[in-house]
């Protein structure tokens, strides 16, 4: 099939010449999805930097809401609110916020700040209530019914109406860090002093503890079947909901400050101190691992086509395919020769926002060699090109491209 002059000089200014096949080479003719996944793994892939924003402090762990809006704390004691194509939608005063924001039912935006203050604003930016905890506010859950539940530094658990009323709270053996997971009608939630609580979600009884002796600096998180998954120094380990009783544990060297990611088939993908992301199936057997340089340090969050996206201490993100190759890396930038680590978070659209010490909110995204033709295309109409693939090669038009190995 041919393909316009322009698409062929296009794809030539994206890959070196490679020398033509020699006729005895075998050829698989695909379309071009069919072509996708192997050129995904045979191509050398860099995202594109969508906008980039410089605040006037370090930015936090960002947040997409509902209506697609992208929410970050500043170290400016400020919150911010960008639209999709990365211009300021407005900053308010919202304390010194580090953890995302969690959203209510009607678009209410909810964070806790150090200062020990949870803080409800509108979609617009206007503040409805502020609720003092004590000190060093967690990171907010907003479960089924609307209801807010959020740690904090004064050894407490709270619950709170969407007017800003307490309903109740409990007591717990440490500070709360780390963002309560709520399920089946309990919420779940570790202290800094290694007990993870498990509370009633309507009255805040407690139903058991257990005693890891290992601070949680992250959430734990429901598998597929109910149990409670969490990770510590050494294992990934499923809990009874009811009981808290081990039901298995498994080797994974996870990474102390994250948390761990479930897909709705159960798969758990756990992010290492090694620099090893592991995905294991839901009875904790190990399906893959992908070993990178770095050493992963945030809670792996997963993108609407199934890659996994976390960031090492070096402050490199990190993407994972969900068969285990690494499908693209991204330096961000920072004042410092180690980042902050703060979770990145994942837009509908794929779009990966970071922010960084520097005081930069990244937002990152990776075309497929799919988009990119497309792109290329421009706004040219017909038939698509048939793509040849061979071992050392791949031919789109008339123009050879040498595979490369995926980055590692």
């Amino acid at each position: 099939m041919q393909v316009s002059f322009n698409l062929a000089h296009a794809v030539q200014r994206y890959a070196a010449a490679a020398p033509p096949p020699a006729p005895s080479d075998p050829v698989d003719r695909v379309d071009l999805d069919d072509a996708a996944r192997i050129i995904h793994d045979t191509t050398l892939h860099k995202p594109d930097t969508v906008w980039r924003f410089k605040g006037d402090g370090w930015m936090y762990e960002p947040a997409v809401g509902p209506d697609k809006t992208v929410y970050v704390g500043c170290g400016d004691h400020h919150l911010y609110a960008f639209n999709p194509d990365g211009s300021l939608k407005w900053k308010k005063p919202a304390g010194f916020v580090m953890s995302a924001p969690a959203f209510g039912p009607d678009g209410t935006v909810y964070v806790g700040n150090n200062e020990g203050e949870l803080v409800a604003l509108s979609g617009d930016g206007a503040e409805k209530w502020r609720l003092g905890m004590g000190w060093s506010g967690g990171a907010p859950t907003v479960g089924p019914d609307g209801t807010i539940y959020v740690g904090a530094g004064s050894n407490k658990v709270f619950a709170i109406t969407p007017r800003g009323d307490e309903k109740w709270h409990a007591e717990t053996r440490g500070g709360v860090k780390a963002r309560p997971l709520v399920t089946d009608g309990r919420v779940v939630v570790g202290d800094l002093f290694g007990t993870l609580h498990a509370l009633d979600a309507n009255s805040g009884k407690s139903l058991w503890t257990k005693d890891t002796h290992e601070g949680f600096n992250a959430e734990v998180a429901r598998g597929a079947d109910g149990s409670i998954l969490m990770t510590r120094w050494k294992s990934l380990e499923a809990l009874d909901p009811a009981t808290g009783k081990v039901r298995w544990a498994t080797p994974a060297s996870p990474a102390r400050n994250a948390g761990l990611a479930v897909l709705s088939d159960g798969t758990i993908y756990v992010p290492s101190w090694d620099g090893t992301m592991r995905a294991f199936d839901a009875d904790g057997e190990e399906r893959w691992s992908c070993k990178t340089p770095g050493t992963l340090a945030t809670t792996p969050r997963v993108a609407p086509d199934g890659s996994i996206v976390t960031r090492d201490t070096k402050r490199r993100i990190w993407t994972f395919t969900s068969y285990g190759k690494v499908a693209w890396s991204q330096q961000t930038p920072s004042d410092y020769s180690e980042g902050i680590m703060c979770d990145p978070c994942v837009g509908p659209d794929g779009t990966v926002y970071a922010g960084s010490n520097d005081g930069s909110l990244m937002a990152i995204r990776f075309r497929t060699f799919e988009q990119r033709i497309e792109d290329l295309q421009g706004t040219a109409k017909g038939p698509r090109p048939t793509i040849e693939v061979g071992d050392e090669w791949i031919i789109i038009g008339g123009v050879r491209i040498p595979v490369r190995q995926p980055l590692v």
